[in-house]
């Protein structure tokens, strides 16, 4: 007899949809097997879970063609869903002939391909998002012809949708028929920030600054401007800088236990970064951003929970990051009770799942 199986199609944009496919795969219980496909690298998904999985790499999802972390190219964009979209159908076949016999459960984060194989697959569909492609794309989309075609595709796509399951923090997601709403979904820091720190060797003596725009790089950090700020310590991923009060970590690291380490978080507004810090009560230092209606969201409803400030691009670029001494002198304070506190979204939507599998009954 076949295992029950979950089949999690995840967005290529950036690390946040897959950040949050991960919060709720790891609650899915070891006896349902679960396959992921993503163009995200699986280095992610290895110092992520700690359980089994497949991956997959496939391109099905490319959400928007980035020029840097916070501005798209909407004639880049509009062609590669163009040739996406063109070859779904053939696409989607071919995955529904891999689980002829297994009738799975396919969930998209927040993908439309998921949809077209689970009706080719005759099976459910779930979406688990707090945003859609249509709804990011409107605002471009009204002076852009090929992407408003492209745009009323996806939401058709959307209205097929079996069930989503609507996390905090969620834009206008009127595509889909039938809506559950769950609390945070999100990977959890494993330690205290103490012993966190203590961990990667970092002082518990400065405020700690965590360098992070997710899956695309933001250039500007250079020694000469981190030298301005000699007391606080800057932490990032990947990349490399000649100051003193700076320290690089490796991709593989786990990086909610970085957002514990640290006081501030400074980058742009995702989901993925702001589920870590309110996980972590780290507070958040963020570019503006316009034209993308899910920053909106996040301005108008974070600063009940944690403290957020807001820098412009230039003022980034010329290194006047003063705004991070402001945050710094703030008295932290819990968030109240709310749902966007409610951090068990990962189990909630593990449970609906292995009740549509009908497991453990």
């Amino acid at each position: 007899m076949n295992r029950p199986l979950i089949v999690w199609y995840i967005s290529g944009h950036g690390f946040g949809h897959a950040t949050r496919a991960c919060g709720a795969i790891q609650e899915v219980p070891s006896e349902i097997d679960i396959e992921i496909v993503t163009s995200v690298p699986r280095w992610l998904f290895d110092c992520s879970l700690h359980r089994p999985f497949t991956y997959r790499e496939m391109l099905h999802d490319p959400g928007l063609i980035q020029l840097d972390s916070i501005e798209f190219d909407p004639d880049a964009t509009a062609q590669t869903w163009r040739q996406l979209l063109d070859t779904y159908p053939d696409m989607a076949g071919r995955e529904a002939a891999r689980y002829q016999s297994r009738f799975p459960v396919i969930v998209g984060d927040i993908s439309p391909f998921a949809v077209l194989v689970a009706e080719q697959s005759g099976t459910q569909s779930v979406c688990v998002a707090n945003f859609s492609w249509d709804w990011i794309l409107e605002p471009t989309a009204r002076h852009h012809e090929a992407l408003q075609e492209i745009r009323m595709e996806i939401h058709e796509i959307y209205r097929r949708c079996g069930l989503l399951l609507r996390t905090p923090f969620h834009g206008s997601l009127v595509a889909f028929q039938n809506v559950r709403d769950v609390g945070v979904v999100v990977r959890r820091p494993t330690l205290s920030r103490e012993e966190t720190r203590k961990h990667f060797g970092l002082p518990s003596d400065c405020p700690i600054v965590l360098i992070s725009f997710g899956g695309h790089d933001q250039d500007g950090v250079t020694p000469e401007i981190l030298a301005r700020y000699p007391d606080f310590l800057f932490i990032r991923v990947g990349k490399e800088c000649n100051a003193s009060n700076y320290r690089a970590f490796t991709p593989e690291t786990y990086h909610p236990d970085l957002v514990a380490a640290s006081d501030i978080v400074f980058g742009k507004l995702g989901y993925g970064i702001v589920a870590e810090s309110l996980a972590a009560d780290t507070d958040l230092l963020h570019l503006e951003r316009h034209g993308f209606p899910e920053h909106g969201v996040f301005l108008e409803e974070l600063p009940d929970f944690i403290h957020l400030q807001e820098i412009s691009r230039d003022d980034f670029r010329a290194g006047n990051w003063d705004a991070l001494r402001d945050l710094a002198a703030r008295r932290k304070r819990r968030p109240p009770e709310s749902p966007y506190t409610n951090l068990n979204g990962g189990a909630e939507v593990a449970q609906i799942l292995c009740e549509l599998l009908e497991w453990g009954e």
